[in-house]
């Protein structure tokens, strides 16, 4: 209001800087929660002092208290001494600031807790229009779940391979997409097949089978397709030489990412040897029931716990039973 020449003048704040303040947080709430989820700590560095700001994510990664905001980083030195021995390089982050761009490299560090964390720092220098470094800006993101993950896979890979050896196990897989069956070296070396990466057509891979043993081959096929259990089957697969190699085979069923059936999984056990032992301790079984009922023998057999014996049907005649 003007009075003798003179004015009051009232300052509001605008909408559009209102709105602006409200963008920046928001956009820095979103950052806060990529780096909390990502495990993403943000670092900068001077070229020349190698003084530098970290915010409380790279505090969190290294296992550090979170200072109040505006606290130095860390000196480089003192950091350094956290990565263990073995990935210590003397010199090399300094060597990079020569280049203007993006670096990266992959460390272990132990934290004060004794814990050891996997990190893949990332940074970026830059350089004035005289080539000379200015600045370094960065990323180290904790990436010890992923490595951690890695590493529970190698293991078991190891047992399975181990198990596989000791055990003489064959795997296959039987892709529904292009109908093909692949055997591994294992299984390869049971059926007496060259091993090849691109299998057998399903055509070529039932041409191995018994005749009489398809009917149960698709049976297993339809059970585990239709119910996704594992199914067992016994097959009779032709030799090279001639005759036949009894396998015992277990499929289950692989599915995609939307659930439908993707191919067949299994493993294969040669049991030629067990087989050919019972068809001949049955036979030998046999002959004996038939020398003992041509000489009116009668024919027992006990255990050692005390349990009934059991006898032959002489034995019941010799009896009057």
């Amino acid at each position: 209001r003007l009075c003798r020449g003179l004015g009051l003048l009232q300052l509001e704040p605008g909408d559009e800087a209102a709105a602006l303040r409200q963008r920046v947080a928001d956009l820095q709430e979103r950052l806060d929660l990529v780096q909390a989820f990502c495990r993403a700590g943000v670092f900068e560095r001077d070229p020349d002092t190698m003084q530098g700001w970290w915010d409380a994510h790279m505090y969190r990664n290294f296992g550090l208290p979170v200072p109040a905001p505006g606290t130095p980083a860390p000196p480089y030195a003192e950091v350094s001494t956290m990565l263990l021995r073995e990935d210590r390089k003397p010199g090399a982050f300094r060597r990079t600031l020569d280049h203007a761009g993006v670096h990266a490299d992959r460390v272990r560090l132990r934290r004060p807790d004794g814990s050891v964390r996997h990190l893949h720092s990332q940074w970026k220098v830059i350089h004035d229009a005289q080539g000379r470094p200015v600045r370094v800006l960065g990323v180290n993101t904790d990436d010890t779940e992923v490595f951690e993950l890695a590493r529970r896979a190698d293991e078991l890979r190891d047992e399975l391979d181990l198990i596989s050896r000791l055990g003489n196990i064959g795997l296959w897989r039987h892709d529904l997409a292009t109908d093909r069956v692949y055997f591994d070296e294992r299984a390869c070396a049971h059926l007496g097949l060259p091993h090849s990466a691109e299998g057998l057509s399903q055509d070529e891979a039932r041409a191995l089978i018994h005749p009489d043993d398809l009917p149960a081959l698709k049976a297993s096929y339809d059970t585990t397709l239709q119910t996704g259990v594992p199914s067992d089957m016994s097959l009779r697969y032709r030799r090279t030489g001639g005759g036949w190699t009894h396998m015992l085979l277990r499929r289950m069923l692989q599915r995609d990412d939307q659930g439908r059936p993707a191919a067949f999984l299994g493993v294969m056990l040669d049991e030629t040897e067990r087989v050919v032992k019972a068809r001949r301790e049955a036979e030998l079984s046999q002959r004996l029931e038939s020398a003992a009922e041509a000489a009116r023998i009668g024919l027992w057999t006990s255990g050692v716990d005390g349990g009934l014996p059991d006898w032959n049907r002489r034995m019941f005649e010799l009896f009057g039973l």
